[in-house]
């Protein structure tokens, strides 16, 4: 298990990595919902190794910047992301009928180009630059292009999949908050005076 927790970032690059071989294998046989999907496996990826890795560094930028230290461990930290880009990538992959499943990747891919930019002033870098920003940015793109290319989509089915993605996103963050050894009410307060200027 620890080796598993250790290594869970290449464990998911493998995953994810392995399910865009297959589609570019077979891309003349597989749906527009698969070719989406697997595109988002792709930039997830790269997403995950510029945040972290290449050149990293987010993780620390967001609780230096609150005045916390990480507690717990750094690689347990990241696996509750890795299994929220795993489910939702991978449903609409196999799902691929059911254009639901897709919303919840756009709706993040927007989200991250956004607050990775709204982030540089937030975090007050002294360069116009956060840990996975550029990778954001296409994810951003690959979204609008995803709205673009597929059918149009119901009121109430993009209601339905933002709310699936706000359910899971914050799952994922209080078990990723949890891991590093903080909780809400003790985060809360120190992104507040520190980040926000309110006491």
């Amino acid at each position: 298990m620890k080796k598993i927790i250790r290594y869970n970032l290449e464990i998911f690059t493998g995953i994810m990595l392995l399910f865009c071989v297959i589609t570019a294998l077979f891309w003349k046989e597989m749906s527009l919902a698969r070719k989406l999907a697997a595109g988002y496996m792709l930039l997830y990826v790269m997403h995950e190794w510029e945040e972290g890795r290449l050149p990293g560094g987010f993780y620390d930028l967001f609780f230096g910047r609150i005045g916390a230290e990480v507690k717990g461990d750094r690689y347990a930290m990241h696996v509750p992301a890795a299994v929220m880009i795993i489910i939702f990538t991978l449903l609409p992959w196999i799902f691929d009928s059911v254009y639901l499943l897709l919303v919840p990747p756009i709706g993040l891919s927007l989200f991250e180009g956004f607050i990775h930019t709204f982030g540089i002033k937030l975090m007050k870098m002294k360069k116009p630059y956060t840990p996975g920003m550029v990778t954001a940015w296409m994810m951003f793109a690959f979204a609008i292009y995803s709205i673009e290319v597929l059918p149009p989509l119901r009121v109430k089915t993009w209601i339905l999949g933002i709310v699936l993605l706000i359910v899971e996103f914050f799952s994922m963050q209080r078990t990723f908050i949890h891991l590093a050894g903080y909780s809400y009410q003790e985060l809360i307060p120190m992104a507040k005076k520190n980040i926000l200027g309110v006491k």
